[in-house]
């Protein structure tokens, strides 16, 4: 009787195994009918950003308004907070990612502009322009492979095809240098009241995150205790809160939205800010409309080293965990201080006396800084979002 049982329970094994692969063949095949059918509308922009309504796909969003293109073509961002109020224009509409509505403009829009959470394409008469999540400092194999099929990969520059190419896959001629669009904000000359006083400085820390959010994210188990590196214990922020006050200088902390913050509270400081919590964060506009507010930046592995290069302002780059965090990841280039320059910070004497110079006016790293500019950024003029709003325009019109 045992045998009978494990006989019968063998053949149900493989009669499901067998369906399973069968049914997967089928999906598959459905997929490739689908991506061969000619089902979209060419009147239909397909939007994607990570958070909402922001980054680089927000100022081509912008450029499109300006040019009126919105007139004669729907425009979608698919959102993840589609009950949020959003600036009403003509023919645009918000639409939650995950919902029936979503997927189906994922179906049959024309053309796809992502940026962070891939919008992949799924049918080949799609045009897809795919802006980044930022230039490579640290490659990111598992994210980047996921990204699919593209017609364009937007760069900072020529420099970064050799990172990107082997990340994001594709035929290297699908790749175009316009510069970032939301580099335009650091550029624009349109001003912001009230985010600075008079006769003080403003350092923004933006650190890349060591650990997180999520199980399914990167852990290096790195811990920073207010998840900046150089900062030990309470004490040494104490010191630190003095040193700035003492120099008339603001220090604004933007951590990484994917950073685990369980450890991380609000900082009730004179002269250290959580971005969220500042004039910076409460402004209501993109963050690369304020960081030009700035006197300087500190930051490590993250992309914002690249982009802050065109302020032409002082970098700190505060990397104590170099070695243990490069076991985790790897750099675009072998060694951190071949590619990356700027004012070195590994201890919490140095990060001092990087605000000290700040606030004097001092920045040691000044030509190291314009060498990193200038191999860095094919364009220094503010009209990344043209560029690309250009290429979407050639193939409407084709």
């Amino acid at each position: 009787m045992e045998e009978v049982r494990s006989s019968n329970l063998l053949c149900s094994t493989i009669f499901y195994a067998e369906n399973a692969i069968i049914i997967d063949m089928v999906k598959k095949a459905i997929k490739k009918i689908i991506y061969h059918l000619p089902i979209t509308s060419k009147k239909v922009i397909l939007l994607e950003s990570s958070p909402d309504f922001s980054d680089n796909t927000k100022y081509v969003y912008d450029e499109l308004i300006r040019r009126g293109v919105n007139k004669d073509h729907k425009i979608v961002w698919l959102v993840y907070d589609d009950q949020k109020q959003y600036p009403a224009e003509k023919n645009v509409v918000f639409v939650g990612r995950f919902t029936k509505k979503g997927k189906w403009y994922n179906y049959h829009a024309k053309y796809i502009i992502d940026c962070n959470r891939f919008v992949q394409k799924v049918n080949h008469s799609q045009f897809r322009i795919h802006l980044t999540h930022g230039a490579c400092i640290k490659r990111a194999y598992d994210y980047c492979w996921t990204c699919g099929d593209f017609d364009v990969n937007i760069l900072l520059s020529d420099y970064f095809l050799d990172s990107h190419l082997p990340q994001f896959k594709g035929d290297a001629k699908n790749y175009v240098s316009t510069g970032f669009p939301r580099n335009d904000g650091l550029m624009s000359k349109r001003k912001i009241e009230g985010l600075t006083k008079k006769g003080e400085k403003t350092i923004i820390w933006m650190p890349t995150y060591r650990n997180h959010n999520t199980e399914a994210g990167m852990h290096t188990g790195i811990h920073f205790p207010y998840g900046v590196p150089c900062i030990e214990n309470k004490t040494q922020l104490e010191k630190l809160n003095q040193t700035l006050a003492k120099n008339k200088v603001r220090l604004i902390i933007r951590l990484h939205p994917a950073e685990d913050r369980t450890t991380i509270n609000n900082l009730s400081l004179s002269n250290i800010e959580l971005y969220e919590n500042s004039s910076f964060g409460k402004s209501g506009e993109q963050l690369y409309d304020v960081l030009k507010y700035t006197d300087a930046l500190i930051t490590d592995y993250s992309s914002i080293y690249y982009d802050y290069l065109l302020l032409k302002n002082p970098v700190g780059l505060a990397v104590p965990d170099e070695k243990e965090y490069t076991k985790s990841y790897e750099l675009a280039e072998k060694n951190y201080r071949d590619f990356m320059r700027g004012n070195f910070i590994v201890n919490f004497a140095e990060l001092e006396k990087f605000i000290e110079n700040v606030a004097k006016g001092k920045d040691p790293a000044k030509k190291d800084e314009e060498w990193a500019l200038n191999r860095y950024h094919k364009y220094k003029d503010g009209n990344s979002s043209k560029r690309v709003v250009d290429i979407l325009m050639k193939e409407i019109n084709k």
